[in-house]
């Protein structure tokens, strides 16, 4: 069958708010699917890790733990076995009886990757007994519309022994980069805390700042410190009149104290807002072709802590926050993330409360039969810890999400009255095709959200698609999704293709200002259909009806993975992009012959189902056609004669 004509795509919007009207054809063969690096970080079961290594090798590692030497080992996850390196990691909290251990999967052989990932780290969880701090927390700077890397609970057995559970964390990196911002070339530093530094002035030399405190991590060969240094005079030198518009030059100010805002909450004692070595843990990217630099969050192991931690411990330590609050308006965008985190944090029986049950359900008989686990005290000294304090760990927490919300809610009341500060606000997601199965999307899928607030005029992704336009972004369990349009009541988006399932908050940020969060039900299939075809490209229509035997094109959103992967905001290249399964089709209840189902070329997030109407079908300007694919169906209605 050769290719028919293409046909133009438009956007209109309709009664149901909805816009995306396509239509292309092209047919190519069925194919089947692969695993992607969220399949490795799902968090809704117990991830298996095994290491082969030889045993010198391993003595050797836990042995010198503080050094950073590979050691070759085997590494299979499930199915797949590769040849990778390994090395004790982490800076605090090494120890060489439950070593953190670095995956690199192409270390010794080049351009290796694993599910996309070049490395990968599995943490002990030292500083931690419950293994919780830093799941709970990530997912609380997602759910607030941040980036965070991704975790998961691990197994790791070494040479075929259980060695302990582990974090299974993402590696904030280029495929890091990608997968939130949809770009890595810019210019990505590790903060080291070399010193005690809180944005203060150190002088005008680029040492001074990097590699000393923000440590290269892509482009190492021309790590570019001056736009760091121009950030830090303007945080300290800019008169207030002119601060916010020159600090905004190199960080978003909103975005800045929602970070230290949500670490509030936790009570981070070793955070951005400053600790022991003044400011800490976090990534520091600056996006390519600007000066604007975004705060990627790091090891909350410390977090859950001290229920009555001021709600302003640390303020007054970072120059740039102490300005930033020493403005009204700031000071509202402060307070009004903290109460936010606080809501989306919950209370007893809340959202964390319920993620706590969840994952000590998953992991208890994990830690509980652990032997090598290390706890620390509160002078830093390790000490074998087991089962009791694993328990205790998990009751902490509890105990925590239960007082840690009132104490700060009743903090923000004792403050002196503050403005309300305007935030965009959604109302509705859904798919973008008008007929659809049910308010779930899926991975790859086009949707659209409704609202207000969200811009003066409209605004449309040009490709491949952009994560932001203008000052606007949209955020799905903390990740940036490609945009199509935005408009001031609705914004037209790509899901994701790694997006992983279950119920996932989604936020708009405007100029900083982020939403409430809105809850998402993500399916690996959720089938929508835009309309029906002809494979020319013509429209089925009352003028123009549908004949038994006619060869008809359904384009649709939602059908789920395909062959190989997809970038994500990339329009579809030709090839065998088919589903794994051929969807049902039936038209006014007789079985209808399906040749194709899958991506369509030129288009993102675009499917064609190939379908030939059956014979006998009576002609009428209502014979429905449904479509079944992932146990869901999704029906409209033909013209025919």
């Amino acid at each position: 069958m050769q290719p028919g004509a293409a046909k133009e795509i438009m956007f209109r919007k309709t009664g149901s708010s909805h816009y995306f009207f396509a239509c292309l054809f092209l047919c190519a063969s069925l194919a089947g699917f692969a695993q992607t690096s969220s399949d490795f970080f799902d968090d809704t079961k117990l991830q298996d890790i095994r290491l082969t290594v030889a045993f010198g090798d391993w003595n050797t590692l836990r042995a010198r733990y503080m050094d950073n030497t590979y050691f070759p080992a085997t590494f299979q996850w499930g199915d797949t076995t590769l040849q990778i390196g390994i090395r004790s990691r982490g800076r605090g909290s090494r120890s060489g009886e439950k070593p953190n251990i670095y995956l690199n999967f192409d270390k010794y052989v080049k351009k290796q990757r694993f599910l996309g990932l070049e490395t990968a780290n599995l943490n002990s969880n030292n500083q931690d007994p419950s293994h919780l701090h830093n799941i709970i927390a990530f997912k609380l700077f997602s759910r607030m519309g941040l980036p965070a890397p991704r975790l998961a609970l691990a197994r790791l057995f070494v040479n075929d022994e259980y060695f302990g559970l582990y974090n299974l964390v993402e590696t904030i990196d280029e495929h890091f980069l990608d997968r939130n911002f949809g770009e890595s070339d810019g210019f990505l530093y590790e903060y080291k805390p070399n010193r005690v530094f809180n944005f203060e002035w150190l002088g005008s030399d680029p040492s001074l700042y990097s590699p000393n405190l923000f440590e290269p991590q892509t482009h190492e060969d021309d790590p570019d410190p001056q736009p760091i240094v121009d950030m830090v005079s303007a945080i300290n030198s800019s008169s207030d009149a002119q601060f916010v518009d020159a600090v905004s030059k190199y960080i978003n100010p909103d975005l800045f104290l929602t970070h230290g805002a949500i670490e509030s909450v936790l009570s981070e004692i070793d955070g951005m807002l400053g600790g022991v070595y003044g400011m800490n843990n976090f990534d520091f990217y600056r996006f390519q072709n600007t000066t604007l630099h975004q705060m990627i969050v790091w090891d909350k192991d410390l977090t859950f802590s001290q229920t009555q931690r001021d709600i302003l411990s640390g303020m007054q330590d970072n120059v740039l926050a102490r300005r930033l609050y020493a403005i009204p308006k700031y000071r509202n965008i402060y307070v009004n993330a903290l109460v936010t985190a606080t809501t989306s944090l919950g209370t007893k029986g809340g959202w964390a409360d319920q993620e706590v049950d969840r994952l000590y359900a998953l992991i208890r008989e994990a830690a509980t039969t652990e032997t090598h686990k290390q706890c620390i005290t509160d002078s830093g000294a390790l000490y074998a810890c087991r089962a009791a304090e694993f328990e205790a760990g998990v009751k902490d927490m509890h105990d925590f999400i239960a007082a840690r919300p009132g104490f700060v809610l009743s903090a923000v009341l004792n403050l002196p009255p503050l403005g309300t500060v305007v935030v965009p606000k959604i109302q509705d997601v859904r798919s973008a095709a008008p007929y659809s199965a049910s308010s779930s999307l899926a991975p790859g899928s086009l949707a659209s959200l409704s609202g207000s607030g969200f811009a003066s005029a409209v605004m449309e992704g040009t490709l491949p698609l952009p994560r932001q336009l203008e000052d606007v972004y949209v955020a799905l369990d903390g990740v940036r999704v490609p945009l199509l349009m935005v408009a001031p009541d609705q914004i037209n988006f790509q899901v994701p293709w790694e997006t992983a399932t279950g119920n996932l908050p989604l936020t708009v940020s405007v100029k900083g200002q982020l939403s409430d969060a809105y809850t998402v039900a993500i399916e690996s299939v959720s089938p929508a259909i835009f309309n029906v075809s002809r494979e020319d490209g013509s429209l089925i229509t009352r003028d123009s009806p549908a004949s038994p035997g006619e060869l008809l094109i359904v384009w649709a959103t939602g059908l789920g993975p395909v062959r190989d992967a997809m970038p994500s905001g990339e329009p579809t290249p030709p090839g065998n992009l088919g589903t794994p399964e051929l969807p049902a089709v039936q038209v006014n209840g007789t079985e209808a012959q399906v040749a194709f189902a899958g991506l369509s070329p030129g288009w993102i997030g675009l499917y064609q189902v190939n379908v030939f109407v059956p014979s006998g079908v009576p002609s009428g300007a209502s014979v429905p056609l449904e479509l079944v694919a992932g146990g869901q169906t999704v029906k409209i209605d033909l013209y025919t004669r």
